[in-house]
Formats: C-alpha cells, structure tokens, sequence
C-alpha cells in the first residue's frame, strides 16, 4: 500500500498489484495440506488474473498513445486528449478492469469469499489492504477515466451493482469476519458508484 501511495508511475502501480495478487495466492494458501485451501488460493488468483490482464492491455494502450506512463505526463495527456469514443471506451474499461479485481467488484468479486479460507487475522488484513489499493488506483486513474461516458457508466453501474449484492448476500448470515470485509466491499462499491 505504501509503495502505491508513493508511485509515480502507472507501470510501478501495475507491478506493486502484481504483488498483492502473488502475496493473496501465496497466503491464501498457506495450509496447503488442505483440498479446500489449494482451490481457494487457485481461484483467487486467476480470478484477480483476469482483471490484471485487462489492466496490463489498457497499460499498454495508454503507453502507446500517451507516450509516459508517469502520472503527472498522464494528466497533462489527458487535458489534452482527443481519442475516438470507441477507443476511449476500450481504453477507460480496461483500466477499470484490474482495481475492480482487486476491490471485489461485480463480476470480479467471487475470490474474496473463497480467500477467507487462509489464516483468519492475516486474511482480513490483507483482503482490506487488497481491496483499499485497488480503490486508490482507480482514484489514481480518474483524470484519464473521465475521457470515457461508457467507463464512468460502467464504474457507477459495477460499484452499485456490489453494494446492492453485497448487502443482499450477506445480510441473512452474520458471521463477523465476513460481515466486515463485506460491509468494506460494500462501502467501496458505494464510494466507486460515486465518483462519477
């Protein structure tokens, strides 16, 4: 968290996810002896993979038509821009694509369950950690985000669309160390819905 909070460049961000997705499956993981922990960790990992493979695609993207991936260069970019809303949807969806991953949006939302499987105090502490730095890369990101109506649609559509599951989902079953990294998706499902 603290790396990403000291980033200057969307490529640095990028790799420091990359970490939080290995450090998920490696501690997810831990009581390997265990069938139900092998798949958790499994899940959990390709799951967030997809995200982060969209996310490496828009990285890309971006690298090619802006030229840095330094976000100060980006923001100027961005001021600047004038990118058909074709590529510009493409491009904004992507980048939304891996933190999505990361704070357990809808449809990338189904590890965060499964990750609940590693040791207890750990697991919690690094899913609210995992979940808080995809939300600041999407804050991060949100000057090249607002190029596109459709991502800023489909950010407050997604982050809606978790708060009202999330709320649904657990709201007959009140086991507490669920309860509060749901009540934390939900919230950030909420605040995403916001910023548009």
């Amino acid at each position: 968290m603290s790396g990403l909070a000291v980033s200057d460049s969307l490529l640095l961000s990028y790799c420091l996810l990359e970490l939080l997705t290995l450090s998920t499956y490696l501690l997810v993981g831990f009581w390997y002896a265990q069938p139900l922990v092998v798949t958790a960790a499994r899940d959990a990992f390709l799951t967030k993979r997809v995200g982060d493979i969209l996310l490496l695609m828009g990285v890309v993207a971006l690298s090619s038509l802006a030229g840095s991936l330094n976000f100060p260069d980006l923001y100027d970019w961005a001021e600047t821009a004038q990118l058909s809303p074709t590529v510009s949807a493409l491009l904004g969806l992507s980048l939304i694509a891996g933190p999505i991953g990361k704070c357990a949006q809808f449809p990338l939302h189904l590890w965060l369950d499964e990750a609940m499987e590693g040791p207890n105090p750990a697991s919690i502490l690094r899913n609210s950690v995992v979940v808080g730095c995809g939300a600041y890369v999407l804050i991060k990101l949100q000057p090249i985000l607002i190029l596109s109506p459709v991502a800023s649609t489909a950010l407050v559509a997604l982050g809606s669309l978790t708060a009202i599951g999330a709320s649904l989902v657990r709201s007959p079953r009140l086991i507490l160390s669920e309860f509060c990294l749901t009540q934390r998706v939900l919230i950030w499902g909420w605040s995403l819905s916001q910023w548009a």
